[in-house]
């Protein structure tokens, strides 16, 4: 999170604030890629990226950058992950919208696509 954080003040955006709930949230997508082999922000139940985030917390708007990187090691991992997010448009965005006041992140590491690899979630959210 301090990541986003000097990020988001090197373009003057208030800070986020972590949050228990959207760690679950985070915490339940990277699991349910992993166990589904799947990479997607709908649920392997089919639920929508909007649903799932907001059955953990309420929030007028919500939103969710996703990664997996093959795990060689866990050094540096979410400092390079956070690179790749910042390098594409649809994820900076997410992680530059003003309204998001809440953040919570996950990783998981497990098999995916045939090989060990490391899932990151990140869900954000607006106040309530």
């Amino acid at each position: 999170m301090r990541k986003f954080n000097k990020i988001r003040a090197a373009h003057g955006l208030p800070r986020l604030h972590s949050s228990r709930a959207l760690a679950r949230s985070a915490d339940y997508h990277s699991s349910d890629m992993l166990r589904g082999n799947f990479f997607a922000h709908p649920s392997s139940n089919g639920d929508s990226m909007l649903k799932r985030v907001t059955t953990f917390r309420r929030a007028r708007r919500v939103g969710e950058v996703l990664a997996w990187i093959p795990t060689t090691s866990g050094r540096g991992q979410a400092g390079r992950v956070v690179r790749m997010w910042m390098a594409s448009a649809p994820h900076r965005a997410s992680l530059l919208t003003a309204s998001f006041t809440r953040v919570g992140v996950a990783r998981r590491r497990g098999t995916f696509a045939g090989q060990t690899a490391t899932v990151f979630t990140a869900d954000f959210s607006s106040a309530r």
